[in-house]
């Protein structure tokens, strides 16, 4: 039945990313087939989802939200905000809200209040789906602004007809999702998402094997949550969505539900790496694949090399798994490059392979001209899984396309074989008196110079008087490493390597000034780097 979705979904380009799931129920007649399991049900009105749902079962339930939407006045292209705790709600609300040609905007339950409340105003929803934990705080901030809030504990589908549902036809421009970056520069932009540019990618990876069980940890209201839904509805391929990204609850998921790939952004394999995988059983998994922000080796190399092993930690499995990293944004519906790692790849320093078949590239110079082999510039994609603009925001919009293409924020070179290699993000550059440096070389060169270091941010440090140092916050490997020799290794090193000076050095925890989708927020770091309190200056 699959095979047979997917044959119909390359001959027919009116199946997308607002219809995918009933046409496939159409085409395949097979409600009884596994759709989703999660680690814990959600409960919505009365009812409780999960924690294991079949096609059919889903299906159902999301129409009968479906009218419950369009009982409350809900219509055609009304931007409705769903704002949850738990993940499995934002799959069944994208489903009923597309079913009658609404438009979800999907917001990260980890975004504050104040950012939230903003962020609705300027999306312009007329609904925002809540639940009890957040219902109380954004109905003073939300209802204030006309918004109507609704409780997710009070949707009940007693009385309703689910046969006079108006079943919308989505044209491909239709937008079917408003999705959010994650803030690191400043407030979140709200980016808009098709019907058939957010399904493009799907579709042309269709004959791509992910195996038996996929296992999903990447923050549920992303856009990159949904590309891997609809491929595994494509595909008749169960679902595993985590909630809990704790790395020990990954770890522990990921050992008894025993996928054959696990997909997450790189903060989840930074965090598992901070544990002891020898006491996980990561045998089932083929492949782990990243998106998001390229991937550090040190991390990369942990995974690989202990998840080619059997639970003693000593054994070879007969299956050696391979980390796909992929880099991607917010304004990009499916991945735009791709390195394939085994464990004895040499393909790392920043490297982020090649684009995917359906992806033109471009890198701009400062002027605007294509940059040659080599030269870092500016990132530019033309892709019709692109996003077509920021919602509400015609001139963040024009500013992010440059002839013809959109420009990613990221800084990158590419070598005389095509390879691609991701530097920094634009507004993270660092402006020395005679060069520019970049920082995710910076944190890179420290991570595999000095196995003390488990991760790292470099930032400029301005002073005063004009001088330009480079920053550091480290985390360091275990607690009982000292700053101050290290700090002296590293100074000399840079010392060595020809970059400036280092300024200033200061050890960071886990989770230091991480955004909800787990970035770095460097612009706050430069700010909380330069204080002399919580820093050791060198001299």
């Amino acid at each position: 039945m699959a095979s047979d979705f997917r044959a119909l979904i390359k001959s027919d380009p009116s199946i997308g990313a607002g219809n995918f799931l009933f046409r496939y129920i159409d085409a395949a007649d097979d409600r009884s087939r596994p759709l989703l399991e999660m680690d814990r049900p959600y409960r919505i009105g009365r009812q409780e989802f999960g924690p294991r749902v079949t096609i059919g079962e889903f299906a159902d339930c999301a129409t009968a939200l479906a009218a419950w939407y369009q009982s409350r006045g809900v219509g055609i292209k009304d931007p409705v905000a769903v704002y949850l705790e738990n993940a499995a709600g934002y799959y069944l609300h994208y489903v009923a809200l597309t079913r009658i040609g609404a438009i979800p905007a999907l917001i990260n339950g980890g975004m504050d209040a104040a950012t939230t409340a903003d962020y609705l105003t300027r999306v312009r929803a007329v609904a925002l789906m809540t639940d009890s934990r957040s219902a109380g705080i954004m109905d003073d901030l939300a209802g204030a602004k006309g918004i109507t809030v609704f409780d997710d504990s009070s949707v009940h589908y007693e009385g309703l007809d689910v046969r006079q549902v108006r079943i919308h036809r989505h044209h491909d421009d239709d937008p079917v999702l408003i999705g959010h970056t994650s803030g690191t520069t400043g407030a979140p932009k709200a980016v808009q998402f098709n019907h058939a540019g957010f399904f493009h990618g799907v579709r042309r990876q269709l004959d791509h094997n992910f195996g038996a069980k996929i296992f999903s940890a990447v923050p549920h209201s992303h856009a990159a949550a949904f590309t891997f839904f609809m491929s595994c509805v494509a595909r008749n391929t169960p679902l595993f969505i985590q909630t809990s990204f704790a790395p020990q609850d990954v770890l522990a998921s990921v050992e008894r539900q025993r996928p054959s790939l696990v997909f997450a952004f790189p903060k989840i394999f930074v965090d598992m790496c901070r544990h002891e995988l020898g006491d996980y059983d990561l045998s089932s998994v083929d492949i782990w694949m990243a998106t998001g922000d390229s991937s550090h080796e040190p991390h990369i190399r942990k995974i690989l090399a202990q998840a080619s092993r059997g639970r003693d930690g000593n054994t070879p499995d007969y299956r050696a798994p391979v980390f796909i990293d992929n880099l991607g944004s917010s304004e990009m519906a499916f991945g735009i490059l791709r390195n394939i790692h085994t464990l004895g790849s040499d393909k790392y320093d920043r490297c982020i392979g090649k684009p995917f078949q359906w992806v033109d590239l471009e890198i701009f110079d400062h002027d605007g001209e294509p940059a040659a082999v080599g030269t870092v510039g500016r990132l530019g994609v033309r892709a019709p899984s692109v996003t077509v603009g920021y919602w509400n925001d015609s001139v963040a919009t024009e500013k992010s396309r440059w002839n013809g293409y959109w420009l990613t924020g990221d800084l990158v070179y590419r070598d005389a074989a095509g390879f691609y290699y991701h530097v920094d993000r634009t507004a993270d550059k660092i402006l020395t008196h005679d060069r520019t440096l970049y920082s995710v070389q910076v944190e890179e060169l420290v991570m595999k110079r000095f196995s003390e270091v488990f991760d790292c941010t470099a930032v400029g440090d301005y002073s005063s008087d004009g001088g330009i140092s480079i920053a550091l916050a480290i985390e360091p490997v275990h607690a009982d490493i000292e700053l101050a020799p290290l700090a002296d290794a590293i100074a000399r090193f840079f010392t060595a390597a020809g970059l400036p000076s280092l300024g200033r050095i200061m050890m960071m925890e886990q989770d230091w000034n991480v955004g909800v989708t787990g970035k770095k927020l460097k612009r706050v770091i430069r700010e909380h780097i330069n204080s002399p309190e919580p820093s050791m200056q060198l001299t």
